[in-house]
């Protein structure tokens, strides 16, 4: 902390640093916002890749030796 800042604390006369409340209101909606809109937007190359896989991935001859 700075020179200034330990008087402050020393004085009991502290600047009270509140967080700016309209965006702390709203950093949870957008955050969820731009989860869905990611998980919306990698979907189609998820799928894509899901279908490339082959049937034969799924049959147990694969995993036997």
């Amino acid at each position: 902390t700075c020179a200034q800042c330990l008087r402050d604390e020393e004085s009991g006369s502290r600047v009270e640093v509140k967080p700016n409340r309209l965006f702390a209101m709203a950093a949870p909606t957008l955050q969820l916002l731009i989860g869905v809109i990611l998980i919306w937007a990698l979907f189609p190359f998820v799928a894509r890749f899901l279908m490339m896989v082959p049937a034969t991935f799924h049959d147990v001859t694969v995993w036997e030796e």
